[in-house]
């Protein structure tokens, strides 16, 4: 029996260990492989604190073809937030297919319209939180994939969240655009930011960048606009970052 579901039926006296970050079964020197092998903790099983918020994202593409992984992973993680871009889902597709509802609550954006994209939030049953109306002017961006949450009694000021998903076949007057409406609903929302998502800059960090890639300016403008930096340093086998975190 694996050592979390000896602590969850109250055994005492265990303690989990960790090797490069994966825990290992103590009762041998193997690590461990199975699922928190792949999604590794963020902190020990009594590192919790409530004035941390532990997030985590990826660009999933997929999650359809990995829901009984993702739903296992979910589980035995310690995460507050998790934040996926390219979730593949449809609306046809229950979020209990994936996750546990009594452990997560869940906010999703499919793209319906064709295969591929969609965000999700999932948000740990213990915080204080509701969901973002964009509004209106959402309409003007269908085939842009956007989910934001307010977080809150975690710190204070309360924090905005939002993950996105842009098509690389946008134009970039739609990618302007969006980019502009995002703009204006966080100087109503407050500065307290986290943003991630796929969108699909390639060069952003790159140091081949040229002037004439009108998409890196964009995003370069509206980083800076808002005073944000980004966190996400994970480079592809191009040497590319398509995924954007800023805060």
């Amino acid at each position: 029996m694996r050592l979390r579901e000896r602590l969850a039926l109250g055994e005492r006296n265990l303690k989990i260990a960790y090797l490069n970050n994966v825990p290992k079964n103590s009762e041998s020197e193997r690590p461990y492989s199975g699922i928190d092998a792949a999604y590794p903790a963020s902190s020990p099983v009594d590192g919790f604190s409530e004035s941390n918020l532990f997030c985590y994202y990826q660009n999933i593409r997929s999650v359809v073809n990995k829901k009984d992984t993702f739903f296992l992973a979910a589980l035995h993680c310690h995460y507050d937030l998790i934040l996926l871009s390219e979730t593949w889902l449809r609306p046809s597709i229950a979020s209990s297919e994936f996750i546990d509802l009594s452990v997560f609550h869940m906010v999703r954006h499919d793209r319906a319209r064709r295969t591929g994209g969609g965000v999700l939030i999932a948000i740990r049953n213990t915080l204080k939180f509701r969901g973002i109306d964009f509004g209106p002017g959402r309409a003007d961006f269908p085939d842009i994939a956007l989910a934001g949450v307010f977080i809150a009694s975690v710190v204070d000021p309360s924090i905005f969240i939002i993950v996105v998903y842009i098509p690389p076949s946008t134009s970039l007057v739609v990618y302007e655009d969006f980019l502009d409406f995002l703009i204006e609903k966080f100087e109503l929302l407050g500065d307290q930011v986290i943003i991630s998502g796929d969108f699909n800059v390639p060069r952003l960090d790159s140091s081949d960048s040229r002037p004439h890639d009108r998409r890196v300016l964009l995003i370069g403008s509206f980083r800076d606009f808002l005073q944000l930096l980004q966190r996400n340093h994970i480079v592809n086998c191009m040497g590319y970052s398509l995924d954007l975190v800023l805060s």
